[in-house]
């Protein structure tokens, strides 16, 4: 009984953690397209992968 209580709350916590970790990464990538898009305009770049999306059909 106190065994598969453990289980339980060891894959509680494990999904709780893999979910914060994914979270975490997903801010990380904001982080830097901000700062990227800070050092570059959004719309110069947009627009570049506009035209190669047009090469290439």
């Amino acid at each position: 009984m106190n065994y598969n209580f453990l289980l339980f709350f060891y894959s509680k916590l494990h999904l709780i953690l893999t979910s914060i970790s994914y979270v975490f990464l997903m801010l990380l990538i904001l982080r830097l397209i901000l700062l990227i898009s800070r050092n570059q305009p959004l719309i110069y770049k947009l627009s570049k992968i506009e035209s190669i999306s047009r090469n290439e059909y």
